[in-house]
């Protein structure tokens, strides 16, 4: 089996909670990023729009190696900053993660496990979302089975896919 390779894509802006003290939302989410069991060829950081404090506090990783930032001019929102962030991957599988999720250990091998899996057609991958005060205390949503119609699935008030859960070929975006 030949070995795809991966790009991390992470939207951030700078607002105001992501600098409390000891809660830097960008950090824990490259940080659950740099943590996966199956490694990302790529993160690539769109900050959108201008920010004093997003570039420093992805440089203190020390990981020019895979971690990448690029800066907007001017503020796009979250879907056109994705986008960007997709042009400028190098890799033939996407990942998206926003600035205030973080991913669990294991979330981007299962997921190439099952991309590998499937059919062709099938190869848009989301997988389920926790929510909860602490790992210790979450609940699980939008359990969604492989080969269920995705527009039922969301249609019919099933679940919801969240785009921290998304994988897809680059030509797929």
């Amino acid at each position: 089996m030949n070995k795809e390779s991966i790009s991390v894509i992470i939207t951030t802006y700078e607002r105001s909670e992501m600098f409390k003290p000891d809660n830097f939302l960008i950090k824990r989410a490259i940080q659950s990023v740099l943590d996966q069991t199956l490694k990302s060829e790529e993160i690539i950081i769109i900050v959108d729009g201008k920010s004093r404090y997003i570039t420093s506090i992805v440089e203190e990783f020390n990981r020019e190696d895979i971690i990448k930032i690029v800066q907007t001019q001017d503020k796009v929102g979250g879907n056109e900053a994705r986008n960007i962030g997709i042009r400028a991957a190098t890799g033939d599988i996407i990942a998206l993660l926003d600035d205030d999720d973080e991913w669990l250990p294991e979330k981007l091998n299962k997921q190439i496990l099952l991309y590998k899996s499937i059919s062709e057609e099938q190869k848009i991958i989301f997988s389920p979302m926790y929510f909860g005060e602490s790992k210790d205390n979450v609940s699980q949503i939008s359990p969604y089975e492989v080969n269920e119609n995705i527009a039922n699935y969301v249609l019919e008030r099933k679940g919801a896919i969240q785009t921290s859960t998304l994988l897809a070929p680059k030509n797929y975006f």
